[in-house]
C-alpha cells in the first residue's frame, strides 16, 4: 500500500524523496523533544535564554516540515538539485546558530 503524501512529492524523482523521507526523520523523535523542553527551566543561566532555546526545541519539527516544502516547490520551479538542498542547510545553521549562541552566553 503506497501512502499518498502529495501530489508534488509523488512528482518528484526518487532521489529527491528519499532525501526528502531522511530529511523529516527526526520528526519521529518530537515528542520525546517536546518532554525534555520542560526541563530547560530547571536552572537556565538566563530566563531569555531559557525561552529561546525551548521555543526553537520546539519549533524544529516545524521548521524542517516547511524546508521540505519549499524544498519541493523550489526543485519544480527551478529544476536543479541545488535549490532543493537550500532549505535544509538553513534550517541546519539556524538550529546550529541558536544552540552555540546558547552554549557562549551560558
Amino acid at each position: 500500500m503506497k501512502i499518498k503524501i502529495s501530489k508534488r512529492f509523488d512528482a518528484a524523482p526518487k532521489w529527491l524523496q528519499a532525501y526528502l523521507t531522511l530529511s523529516l526523520l527526526p520528526t519521529l523523535a518530537a515528542p520525546l523533544a517536546y518532554f525534555g523542553s520542560i526541563f530547560i527551566f530547571d536552572n537556565p543561566p538566563n530566563e531569555a535564554l531559557g525561552w529561546l532555546l525551548f521555543l526553537t526545541v520546539n519549533s524544529y519539527t516545524f521548521l524542517l516540515i516547511g524546508a521540505a516544502k519549499l524544498s519541493l516547490r523550489l526543485y519544480e520551479r527551478f529544476l536543479q538539485a541545488l535549490w532543493a538542498f537550500l532549505p535544509q542547510i538553513g534550517v541546519v545553521l539556524l538550529l546550529s546558530t541558536v544552540f552555540i549562541f546558547y552554549d557562549y552566553i551560558a
